[in-house]
């Protein structure tokens, strides 16, 4: 299954670290968006935001992303 993540710059950055974290990425195709100002929210409230291997970052302005 494609599942395709979208993150905003509100807070809550721990919830997204969790869910990435528990996706299983040998079982699904995981795609995330995230726009400039979650990527500093996240860095921020976690001090170091880690992406799990093998999820699929995309910036927020690629409009060929294979889910568009």
């Amino acid at each position: 299954m494609k599942i395709v993540i979208g993150a905003t710059g509100a807070s809550g950055s721990i919830y997204l670290q969790r869910l990435l974290e528990q996706i299983n990425t040998t079982e699904h195709e995981v795609h995330l968006v995230m726009t400039a100002h979650a990527r500093q929210v996240a860095n921020h409230e976690l001090l170091a935001f880690r992406l799990p291997p093998k999820i699929l970052q995309h910036a927020d302005n690629d409009m060929n992303v294979p889910f568009v």
